[in-house]
């Protein structure tokens, strides 16, 4: 039961990654059109800052020694996705100072 959980926490955080990565690299390629996807989506760029704020809490919650590397490869992906998408628009930026990412 528990190699159960674990394979299936994997492959959730694998597909979380995955989706995070992807969004980044077509923000790379398509910045213009892909942020504006996301500012389009219902809560698009609400629900990237919440996740990232629900794994950070998560992670200042935990001893360092315990913290959970999959939602330390999380964080880790959607800071980088943060990044770009600030890098790319300055209103982006002021919302996520005044939902208090940084």
């Amino acid at each position: 039961n528990n190699s159960n959980n674990n394979n299936s926490n994997n492959s959730n955080t694998y597909k979380i990654i995955t989706t995070i990565d992807t969004i980044s690299n077509l923000i790379t390629i398509t910045p213009n059109q892909i942020i504006s996807q996301i500012l389009n989506a219902p809560s698009g760029l609400n629900q990237i800052i919440d996740l990232f704020q629900i794994v950070a809490i998560d992670n200042d919650d935990n001893n360092n020694d315990n913290v959970n590397d999959s939602e330390h490869m999380i964080r880790n992906a959607l800071l980088l996705l943060l990044i770009q998408i600030v890098k790319h628009n300055a209103a982006c930026a002021k919302f996520m100072i005044f939902s208090e990412v940084y």
